[in-house]
């Protein structure tokens, strides 16, 4: 009787630490998949008109702006790590004109913009700066 649940004891510590190896090896993709989604897109460096020689305006598409007026906030992914982690970001913008599909953004006042932000145009999660987010997909102006 001893010998046998000395046997079942030994089994059921056995399966604990492969499971346990198991879930350490695997610990960095669980992480990953429970972290949000996104997909980032840059601004262009441009105006309404087409006019590429500007510096201080940019075009970025209406579906990364919650806007409120004529003002708007837009979350951006940095410190963008090789396996995708991320971190959000909160920026609040003025929006100055627009068309069915971009504002258009200058760096007039609030916060620094520029054509190196990640902007999230989309996300599986709801998201609030400094959460931790995994980047699926990168639009850059190239693609």
């Amino acid at each position: 009787m001893k010998t046998k649940l000395k046997t079942i004891i030994i089994r059921v510590a056995v399966l604990f630490f492969i499971a346990l190896g198991l879930l350490t090896y695997f610990s960095g993709t669980i992480d990953r998949m429970l972290l949000p989604s996104v997909k980032v897109c840059q601004a262009v460096l441009s105006d309404l008109k087409g006019n590429t020689r500007v510096y201080d305006k940019y075009l970025i598409p209406k579906s990364v702006v919650i806007a409120e007026g004529d003002r708007g906030t837009v979350y951006y992914a940095h410190d963008i790590k090789d396996n995708g982690e991320a971190k959000i970001g909160v920026m609040t913008i003025n929006l100055n004109k627009s068309d069915e599909m971009f504002y258009e953004v200058s760096n007039e006042g609030g916060d620094s913009f520029n054509t190196g932000l990640q902007l999230v145009y989309s996300t599986s999660k709801s998201i609030k700066d400094g959460d931790r987010v995994y980047v699926v997909e990168e639009v850059s102006d190239e693609d």
